[in-house]
Parts: C-alpha cells; structure tokens; sequence
C-alpha cells in the first residue's frame, strides 16, 4: 500500500504530505530509535511507513535535508524525541516561528534574505 503517508521528497518525508521525520515510522513501538530504526529499510530499499505526526498546508514545501546538512538537531524542532513513546506535533509550529529561527540561524544579512524568501518555503 502506497498513499500520501508514503510519500517521500528530497531529504525526508514531506510535512505538507502528513510524514513524521525519522524515528517514526509505524510498527515500532516504543521511544523513537533514532536514525537507526530506518537502516533495515534503507539496507532492503524498502518504504519507510511514515505515520501522520505534523501536518503542513499543501502550499508549504519542506525538506529536512537543509536543516539535517546546517547540523540542526531533531530535538530543535521537535522537541525531546528520544523520550517520547508517542511523537506529537510541537504546539504553535507555524511561519512565525519558522520565521523566527530563521532570523536567528542566519549567518548575516545576505543569509536572512535567502531563508526568508517566500519561494524557500513556499511552492
């Protein structure tokens, strides 16, 4: 079975499709494991069963690959994953606060106005 819970873009799930980030995926209980939880599927190329955790308008393009490649750890985003038994969508994630991290991981202005160009985020 395929189907939007599947869908995967470059760098991770798609937020705007309904995917959680890894650590995850359905049929693995307990506290998230971390990336190593995905090997066997990477290893069998396989498709990793993303369940819903935090949904995104369909007009909002995510990727996790440019804030996995800029070293932003799981917990910045998604707070103390590795104690969760159950992942949950953190409360007021919005442009806002996208926005306000943005602002505050940009290295000087020039990189300010590239993450907070409309066409980053939005397709």
């Amino acid at each position: 079975p395929g189907g939007p819970a599947q869908e995967q873009g470059p760098g991770g799930p798609r937020q705007g499709r309904g995917q959680a980030g890894p650590g995850h995926a359905a049929g693995q209980g307990g506290p998230p494991a971390g990336r190593g939880m995905l090997r066997p599927y990477v290893m069998q190329n396989e498709p990793i069963p993303w369940v819903p955790v935090a949904m995104q308008p369909d007009f909002v393009y995510f990727s996790h690959r440019p804030h996995v490649n800029a070293g932003i750890a799981c917990e910045t985003c998604h707070g103390e994953v590795g104690q969760m038994t159950v992942a949950e969508p953190i409360k007021d994630q919005n442009m806002g606060w996208c926005l306000s991290c943005h602002k505050n991981m940009a290295n000087d202005a020039e990189h300010f106005v590239k993450l907070s160009d409309c066409a980053t985020c939005h397709k």
